[in-house]
Parts: structure tokens; sequence; C-alpha cells
């Protein structure tokens, strides 16, 4: 029985995004690395954070601060306006 996907996400992490706020920017940045593909690694060398951070991002349980909100926009490719406060 596999408990990874070909990203290295589990299907558990994998469901547990699903499940939280897709208002949340974090959560959406999540959702849009599974959806392409995208690994933690990489998604924390690009925003210049720890890979926890990351994970928490993605389940909602915290927020971006303001700084790392605009790197994150220019990841996702939306303007400050298209995304929800956070």
């Amino acid at each position: 029985m596999m408990t990874n996907d070909s990203r290295g996400y589990s299907y558990a992490f994998v469901k547990e995004v699903q499940a939280a706020n897709p208002e949340s920017l974090g959560v959406r940045l999540g959702l849009y690395c599974i959806e392409h593909n995208i690994r933690i690694n990489v998604v924390a060398d690009k925003l210049g954070v720890s890979r926890h951070t990351i994970y928490s991002w993605f389940r909602g349980k915290f927020q971006p601060r303001s700084e790392q909100a605009a790197k994150i926009q220019e990841f996702l490719g939306v303007a400050p306006s298209d995304t929800p406060a956070v």
C-alpha cells in the first residue's frame, strides 16, 4: 500500500490541505503546489523559509506575514487585489 504520491506528499497530507480553508493564502499555495507537482523544498527555497513553515501554511495552521504574502502572490502569479487578506 502506497502512502505517498509521486510528488512525495502523503495522501493524508494532501487530504488535509484539500480540507483546509481555501480562502487562506497558504492553503491556496498548497493546493497550487500539489496540483502542479511542486515539491515542498522547492517552494521553501524559492520563498526563503523552512519546509516546516511551508507545511504549516499549506495546512492553514499559520498565515504568511505580509512580506511573505507578496512573495507567495508573485509565485502564484496573482495580483495582490486578487488575493483575500491574510
